[in-house]
């Protein structure tokens, strides 16, 4: 179909005779130009997938020996699945590195806690989330006691058992083995949820390490990344 004006020299339909003619062809289909606008706008929301990724040989302590009855085996924990088994314990200094390869990551979700977290790191950055891209970039997450991180069994009165950030949450809550030393006190999993910056590249490595001074430690219990599994429609 071609919309006939008004042409200048050059035999262009000026912009806004084309405008209206426009208009004049939404209208006869219903739609209104706010509306129009909004759909031609407004990127359409994507379809999440995850991957989990594989901890290797450095998660080595069962989640067993931690908490009584906990997940295992695939589990989703607030709409996110994961591989349960055991946790990568992450000493000072040290680090967790992690290869997965994933097409429009989206998100990195980490299950994590920490083991001597005393009130003194509070607010300390104690860790980092650092992601790797096909394209050569990087991107690093820091992690602060009491922020993203908190202890994994709660109202022991000397051990950080709160989180502040939105990107943190519990996912599942019960109760220490009582060889841990903890008594009844109850225990939780956290989730926290590193956004991917917007890219074209592909993410190719994880790593998670830990920053802060001893006796803290870092109990990762699973890494799963969403990225966007929408299906496009081919062009004609």
């Amino acid at each position: 179909e071609r919309t006939v004006g008004h042409t200048t020299d050059a035999g262009h339909v000026p912009t806004k005779a084309r405008a209206l003619a426009r208009a004049g062809r939404l209208s006869t289909l219903g739609l209104s130009l706010p509306a129009a606008a909004a759909n031609l706008t407004t990127p359409p929301t994507p379809t999440l997938g995850y991957t989990t990724v594989d901890m290797g040989a450095l998660a080595k302590y069962p989640l067993a020996g931690t908490y009584v009855n906990p997940p295992t085996g695939t589990a989703s924990l607030s709409g996110v699945p994961f591989n349960l088994a055991n946790i990568a314990l992450l000493t000072s200094g040290n680090n967790l590195p992690l290869t997965s390869t994933v097409h429009k990551p989206l998100s990195v979700s980490v299950l994590m806690n920490s083991a001597f977290g005393y009130y003194s790191y509070k607010g300390q950055t104690v860790g980092t989330v650092h992601l790797t891209f096909s394209d050569g970039s990087v991107q690093d997450t820091n992690l602060v006691a009491g922020g993203q991180v908190r202890e994994w069994w709660l109202n022991s009165g000397y051990l950080i058992d709160t989180l502040s950030s939105p990107a943190a949450k519990n996912v599942w809550s019960g109760q220490g083995v009582p060889a841990a030393g903890i008594g009844t006190n109850p225990a939780v999993i956290d989730m926290v949820t590193v956004a991917v910056a917007p890219t074209s590249a592909d993410l190719t490595g994880i790593s998670l390490s830990d920053a802060a001074s001893p006796p803290y430690d870092l109990m990762v219990s699973g890494v799963t990344v969403a990225f966007d599994a929408t299906t496009r429609p081919a062009r004609p």
